[in-house]
């Protein structure tokens, strides 16, 4: 999962890491949870929408996680 950095204003920070002692979890934790649950109903919704390859036009690369090993210059 990518690291995604959001700033929240500082009355709904207070608020979710309320929540999240209230929940026994971190406030990343419950974060992870609600977006990965937004995100399952939404493909439920809408299953013929695919996220991985949407706008997508290159095939894709043997390596994604190594974007720069094209060809090691000696």
């Amino acid at each position: 999962m990518k690291n995604i950095n959001i700033t929240l204003p500082d009355d709904l920070h207070h608020q979710l890491k309320l929540l999240s002692v209230l929940k026994g979890t971190t406030l990343k934790a419950l974060i992870t949870t609600t977006l990965s649950e937004t995100l399952s109903e939404t493909q439920e919704q809408q299953p013929h929408i695919k996220t991985h390859t949407a706008g997508r036009q290159q095939p894709a690369r043997q390596h994604p996680h190594h974007p720069l090993d094209k060809k090691k210059t000696p």
